[in-house]
């Protein structure tokens, strides 16, 4: 008893002492400066938050639904995820503070339950204070990327939550109780409201781990029964995600077609690439063997280790379910890794003598601390850089305007940068920023309104037949790798691969009037597309093109900025 109270007293403080590392910047903004925007600040640095934090400030303005904040015409259009933003936005709802005091205290209070409860996930793995270290260490170096980049982030530590709570209903010592595997279910389906892509690794995991009970000591029965307990909760989990969509997006389908693609949801490789589903399906096949194998032994490390190298499989079986890379991308390939690295430890905890396992494990904990540490002062200088420049900027002066004098609901043009602040500093949306392709919306209307923004901002034009992706999302560069690969599991080079990244552009007709359009711009077009969509305001350095002067008037100078509105 008076061991594992010391074990989670130093899970305890580990969890505490990263959660202040990592919460560092806007922690000495609070004490010394007496400031508490600075965690939102800085989170508005990244498009990916910037857009997490729109949804969030849709809660609180009262669209419960969290549809579209970008685009105005599709605000009661149900998104294709959005329960995490939920977390952040009842807190607010619940202590009634605004969204700056908010994310800084969410900041603090899901980063410390994440760290901790991947502690706990690993304890229940290797059943080692030292070990969990050592593989913790390993997770904090490559998953964290020191620490601080995914747990110090809203979209990401949010949806971890949901990661780790499931992680622990499966590694802890009695997970066979159908209420952890209802619970594992519950989870899972979860994640597909909250992120798009979690669940594809866990499900497969659910069902290689089930297949390997049936293979082993369980009865069909017995099977049946756990598999009910996982599948039956999953499923009444996602239904109500199938049913709201389905007749909110009824009115138009193909926008809900368009965006499920662009999020890449909907392909698949297993007719285009058979090579590369014979390697997987090798992969797989060759893991069993190992795991019927290792299953004589009956002792609880190869017990474990069987678990984990399942977990490693169900990267292989996502890849077949999703047709994503095998070795995924970013937003949750690492969780894979997760899995080996605790494996690694266990087989080498299994093979190396005592004294050069604990050596091993000394070294690993030097380095995460070194670079832990290492990375504190430049956290630090660039937090304080992105808060001087934010604090001094026009984008700030212009968003407090916009809030004092612009009519809740308009809809505004504006550069970039600007444009991915204005849904979640006011209550505005904005004709087209880059993050208006994670949102319900047909390929052919980002088209569009992309054309109208090169038309006013062609100092940020990005030409499509050169690989850009911000107009159509991601599918095109991973079906792209995806091809490239195959071609090269086929000929075993690339010499002859000519196919480029716009070749796989779902609808080529939008492609080519991009390019036809950079070429010449088309000005009658634009009148016609801005007849269609509810513009009122315009914010830009230079003024309207000539040819469209006729349809704005002066508003008002701000620094560099200038506004018009739409007659």
């Amino acid at each position: 008893m008076k061991k594992i109270t010391n074990a989670w007293l130093l899970w305890l403080s580990i969890a505490v002492a990263l959660t202040a590392l990592i919460n560092l910047p806007s922690l000495k903004s609070a004490l010394l400066d007496g400031r508490t925007d600075t965690a939102l600040i800085l989170s508005t640095v990244n498009e990916d938050e910037t857009r997490y934090l729109s949804r969030v400030h849709e809660i609180l303005e009262g669209r419960e639904l969290m549809g579209n904040p970008i685009l105005k015409e599709h605000e009661d259009r149900i998104a294709i995820n959005g329960l995490v933003e939920w977390l952040t936005a009842g807190y607010a709802i619940l202590t009634e503070t605004d969204l700056a005091i908010t994310v800084f205290h969410t900041d603090i209070l899901f980063s410390f339950l994440n760290i901790f409860l991947m502690l706990l996930w690993i304890q229940c793995i290797v059943r080692n204070p030292l070990l969990t270290l050592a593989t913790f260490s390993i997770l904090w170096i490559d998953l964290f990327n020191f620490g601080a980049a995914l747990l110090r982030e809203s979209h990401s530590k949010d949806t971890m939550l949901l990661v780790n709570l499931y992680l622990c209903f499966v590694f802890l010592p009695k997970r066979d109780r159908a209420m952890l595997r209802i619970l594992r279910g519950l989870f899972i389906g979860l994640m597909l409201y909250s992120y798009p892509y979690h669940w594809t690794v866990f499900l497969p995991f659910e069902v290689l781990l089930l297949l390997t009970e049936w293979g082993g000591h369980r009865s069909f029965r017995t099977s049946l029964k756990n598999a009910a307990c996982i599948f039956v909760p999953f499923i009444l989990t996602v239904l109500p995600f199938a049913i709201v969509n389905t007749a909110s997006n009824a009115a138009d389908p193909l926008a809900w077609e368009d965006t499920i693609f662009r999020f890449g949801m909907l392909r698949t490789h297993a007719i285009a690439a058979p090579l590369l589903q014979l390697q997987l399906w090798t992969v797989i096949l060759a893991l069993f063997a190992g795991i019927f194998v290792l299953r004589q032994k009956k002792s609880h490390a190869s017990v474990l280790l069987i678990v984990l190298l399942i977990a490693s499989a169900s990267a292989v079986a996502s890849n077949i379910l999703t047709g994503h890379e095998s070795e995924f991308q970013g937003h949750y390939g690492r969780f894979v890794l997760m899995f080996a690295y605790a494996g690694m430890w266990m087989l080498a905890t299994m093979t190396l003598p005592k004294k050069l396992m604990k050596t091993s494990v000394l070294l690993v904990l030097t380095l995460a601390c070194v670079l832990q540490i290492r990375e504190v002062p430049r956290a630090l200088m660039e937090a304080q850089r992105n808060i001087a420049a934010f604090d001094r900027s026009e984008e700030k002066m212009t968003l407090e305007w916009l809030h004092a004098n612009v009519a809740s609901g308009s809809v505004i043009l504006a550069p970039s940068t600007l444009a991915m602040l204005i849904p979640t500093y006011t209550s505005h949306s904005v004709f087209m920023s880059n993050a208006a392709r994670f949102f319900v919306a047909t390929d052919e209307e980002l088209t569009e309104r992309y054309l109208v923004f090169q038309t006013f901002f062609p100092e940020e034009t990005d030409n499509p037949s050169g690989g850009t992706l911000s107009v159509f999302g991601n599918y095109a560069g991973s079906s792209y790798s995806r091809a490239k690969r195959t071609y090269q599991l086929t000929h075993f080079t690339l010499s002859g691969f000519t196919k480029t990244i716009p070749d796989f552009i779902r609808h080529q007709e939008l492609r080519t009037r991009i390019d036809e359009h950079l070429r010449k711009p088309g000005l009658k077009d634009i009148r016609e597309i801005l007849k269609k969509y509810e513009l009122d305001t315009v914010i830009s350095v230079s003024p309207p093109p000539a040819a469209l002067k006729d349809l704005f008037k002066f508003e008002k100078k701000l620094g560099t900025f200038t506004v018009w509105k739409k007659y």
